[in-house]
């Protein structure tokens, strides 16, 4: 398993202009590899004691960058394994419906991201709507050196703080430095890291940007 480590880097100040949802979607040209590069719906899945909110910060980044989707969050409300997998049909279903599309990247959480684990295996039919697949800091989910799917694996990456080196995800996990649980979701180390497994590329900024007036 390949590892990656990275120092934390001067903080900035932020403009906190902006909403969770972010853009809207246009059609695009799939191409060969399923999606490999194509910037579709984004949906993130917090952990035990954790929200939607989370994630609000990162979704102004990605449309600071003027990422060409929209970006979601799912508060669970369930606990028990096969009502939440349900809850996340209904989602995953609403948002591909919103959109268009047919297929959505998805990162999880902590406890999250074990949901996504067993989602993700449970049926081709889920494994299917998801093109690919981040697991940000869970232990929960364990040590994982092939992706999660059903049948085939889904393309898949772990962001995990340095401290946490028992637990991974998939044969390449970036190892972010001085990190704590929650940063793994919320940093601009993370959000770096997210950007380029979904696009392909540097984000032009990590900086939240006044909304366009």
């Amino acid at each position: 398993m390949k590892l990656r480590r990275f120092s934390p880097i001067a903080a900035f100040v932020f403009v906190l202009v902006g909403v969770f949802v972010v853009g809207s979607a246009v059609p695009m040209t799939a191409n060969a590899c399923r999606h490999k590069e194509r910037p579709l719906p984004i949906v993130f899945v917090h952990g035990g004691s954790g929200s939607a909110a989370q994630f609000e910060h990162q979704a102004m980044r990605y449309a600071s960058n003027g990422y060409p989707n929209v970006v979601r969050a799912l508060d669970r409300v369930d606990a028990g394994p096969q009502p939440v997998l349900e809850q996340m049909d209904d989602f995953f279903n609403a948002v591909l419906a919103e959109t268009g599309e047919d297929q959505i990247f998805v990162l999880s959480h902590s406890y999250g991201s074990l949901l996504m684990k067993n989602y993700l295996n449970s049926s081709p039919e889920r494994s299917a709507k998801v093109a690919k697949f981040i697991s940000l800091d869970s232990a929960s989910a364990g040590a994982n050196p092939e992706c999660p799917g059903n049948p085939s694996p889904v393309p898949c990456m772990g962001i995990y703080r340095d401290d946490n080196m028992d637990n991974y995800m998939g044969p390449d996990t970036v190892r972010l430095a001085n990190h704590g649980h929650t940063q793994c979701v919320t940093s601009v180390e993370s959000f770096g890291e997210q950007y380029k497994f979904f696009t392909g590329k540097e984000p032009k900024t990590t900086l939240v940007l006044p909304e366009p007036r």
